[in-house]
């Protein structure tokens, strides 16, 4: 820790020397981790981005100069955050990881924006899609603006499923039993080997937790979140499901990354690039989860990173500008063309932006059906509660201990590192 604030410190003191030479302009710090240093600007699309922000929104309020704060991830956004909040020295504006949001709200590190978005911000707020407000807000205090959206659902391989004799349209699987026939289908097998399996799936990890859970109709959380709720028949359902199709039917396995398998769930969507990359002969596409047996409908997990406001921020008015800038729909279209990033907003999947990006991209024409079913992603008791209920729950995959025990387990002892 003494590192870390000797490296939020000398960050900060650059900052202030750089900003030193903007005599008479008012200075907006703004923090992120999508980090563009190092990266040639002639070719970097991040590095043209941030360039872009800058120069637009400094030529739209020519009082102000925009400083940047670089984080080297996530991880490292949330100490720094912390300490130089301590210190006084925090940024006036960051993104804010859904993995620690509420945590640094509960803190009273985050300035709440409800009088801000009242004000002259509900035609961005209203244009969200429903799970993107889940992440931002507790108890009706609103403390950070969506900016990005991803999801993760199926993604499969066309060309395998018309080989198979399955219909390659994103709505075709219906259900659990749809789901199990074509991944029956699609495995092939040499004598007794399997040489592609029909579908890769697992439970390992929260997000894998939630997505399946969710499918079936359940939640991993109570409606307050003061527990783990994986003693359920959604979730004993979601495991059942998975041993018949790995053991039972031996059709589970593989990664269609390598063409091993043909079909995969839990797939992020801003995979997409990669899958090109490792496989660019393969006509692929994504779509949603189809229901279970206990299901209402078809489900993705999908969730978002925010914008937010420091509290300490001396320019609370100048602050706001930024986040309604930033998060609006001029410019998560410009993000969309310049970084093939989704975006929160509804409106942006209407857009000529949008169109052009799928034009290039056909997969991507489903990913706002995606953020529209989106459940939850497991953001509450992210790095305590959820790798405990996972720990028990991979247990059952390993065949130690039953599904009814292993889930038993799984909510007791997630629901008690919650409480802490």
């Amino acid at each position: 820790m003494c590192i870390s604030r000797v490296c939020v410190i000398g960050a900060i003191i650059l900052l202030l020397v750089s900003s030193m030479a903007s005599a008479g302009k008012t200075v907006l710090t703004v923090a992120d981790w999508w980090n563009p240093q190092g990266a040639d600007p002639t070719t970097s699309d991040m590095a043209r981005w941030w360039d872009f922000v800058k120069e637009d929104f400094e030529k739209r309020n020519p009082d102000v100069e925009i400083e940047y704060m670089w984080y080297l991830g996530t991880a490292d956004a949330r100490e720094k955050l912390i300490v130089s909040y301590a210190g006084g020295v925090a940024p006036d504006v960051t993104q804010v990881s859904v993995a620690f949001v509420r945590e640094l709200h509960d803190m009273g590190i985050l300035l709440p924006l409800n009088k801000f978005i009242d004000r002259d911000g509900q035609s961005i707020w209203r244009d969200m899609f429903p799970i993107a407000h889940m992440y931002a807000m507790k108890d009706n205090v609103i403390y950070a603006m969506p900016h990005d959206i991803q999801s993760s659902g199926i993604v499969y391989d066309i060309d395998a499923f018309l080989h198979a004799g399955l219909d390659p349209d994103p709505f075709a699987l219906r259900n659990w039993d749809d789901l199990r026939e074509a991944a029956k289908k699609l495995t092939l097998r040499e004598a007794d080997r399997v040489v592609r399996y029909g579908f890769s799936a697992s439970m390992n990890g929260g997000q894998a937790i939630s997505y399946w859970v969710a499918a079936n109709g359940g939640s991993i959380y109570s409606p307050d979140f003061k527990e783990v709720t994986l003693n359920t028949p959604q979730a004993r359902g979601a495991v059942e499901f998975l041993l018949e199709l790995r053991d039972g039917l031996g059709v589970m396995g593989g990664s269609i990354a390598d063409g091993t398998s043909a079909m995969a769930s839990n797939y992020g969507n801003f995979a997409g690039p990669s899958l090109e990359r490792s496989r660019p002969e393969m006509n692929f596409r994504f779509t949603s989860q189809p229901p279970g047996p206990l299901g209402k409908g078809r489900s993705t997990v999908t969730w978002s990173n925010m914008i937010a406001i420091i509290s300490s921020t001396k320019d609370p008015e100048l602050a706001w500008d930024y986040v309604k800038y930033y998060c609006g729909p001029e410019m998560r279209a410009n993000i969309v063309t310049m970084l093939t990033r989704l975006t929160p907003l509804r409106s942006t999947y209407s857009s000529e932006a949008w169109r052009r990006v799928v034009r290039e991209r056909p997969y991507m024409d489903i990913f706002g059906h995606m953020a529209e079913v989106g459940a939850l992603w497991p953001f509450i008791g992210n790095s305590t509660a959820i790798p405990i209920a996972a720990q028990h729950i991979n247990a059952i995959f390993a065949g130690t201990v039953s599904p009814a025990a292993g889930l038993e387990q799984a909510a007791l002892m997630a629901t008690e590192a919650l409480s802490r």
